[in-house]
């Protein structure tokens, strides 16, 4: 299955993981553009999560300080 990071104002701000029914259709067919970029996330280690930031081609976790 492919897990996408929905990336809004550069940060993560959701992930999805496309259900296997729906493997032929675009993930841009599923969802309005307005909500952000997705950005396929399924190899991506360390998985990304909520809050992380993501500069177009790497994502970083948030500082914990």
């Amino acid at each position: 299955m492919t897990t996408y990071a929905r990336v809004a104002a550069g940060k993560v701000a959701e992930l999805f993981t496309m259900p296997p029914q729906w493997s032929a259709l675009a993930i841009t067919d599923l969802f309005h553009p307005d909500l952000g970029e997705w950005v396929d996330v399924t190899s991506v280690e360390p998985q990304p999560a909520y809050g992380w930031t993501y500069d177009g081609g790497n994502f970083t976790p948030p500082s914990t300080a």
